[in-house]
């Protein structure tokens, strides 16, 4: 019952200062919107206050020690299909593919290897072909597309029987999406 007088009560702030936006000289609606603001700020932290017994500070400094202390860089996830697979997520994931320096939003999901590059494009084409030629890798150039924005390479030779199959999406400013997996082609 509190909760929705001080929700009604904010509502009825924030319709006021709405009105004197229309009706009020310009240094009084923004004094008007302060208080508005500053009220429902109050609210919210009484209704934490209330539901939590912590205050503000107290929310604030738990979520970051548990953010702190959270290890994300590995875990188990069950994935829709049903099987399981282990994700990496972290710039010091370990991959048996070759990645730019540059790269980043780095992620292993069973085996898939995936990540953002500054490279355009074309570089990241070239920097995949120039390592894998180096590791002994042959392009399976009948298999190559490359149009405006993607990419799919494939390269055969890998100790496992499958090919290995690069993919490319250009995100523009945010740079180019990488996708390396080992697949039966």
């Amino acid at each position: 019952m509190q909760k929705r007088n001080r929700v009604k009560i904010s509502l009825a702030a924030l319709v006021l200062v709405a009105l004197a936006c229309v009706c009020s000289p310009a240094g009084f609606v923004e004094q008007a919107a302060n208080q508005a603001v500053e009220g429902v700020l109050d609210d919210v932290e009484l209704t934490i206050q209330a539901e939590t017994g912590l205050s503000l500070e107290d929310v604030q400094a738990t979520a970051e020690a548990i953010a702190e202390e959270a290890d994300f860089t590995e875990f188990e996830l069950t994935l829709a299909a049903g099987t399981e697979g282990e994700i990496q997520i972290g710039e010091d994931v370990e991959t048996e593919f070759p990645v730019p320096e540059d790269a980043s939003n780095l992620a292993i999901l069973s085996g898939s290897t995936n990540f953002t590059t500054g490279l355009t494009i074309e570089e990241a084409v070239e920097f995949y072909r120039t390592e894998f030629d180096a590791q002994g890798y042959t392009e399976r150039t009948l298999l190559t597309v490359i149009e405006e924005g993607t990419v799919n390479l494939v390269f055969d030779g890998h100790s496992s029987g499958q090919a290995i199959v690069v993919q490319m999406v250009d995100l523009g400013p945010l740079g180019t999406n990488v996708n390396v997996r080992l697949e039966d082609v």
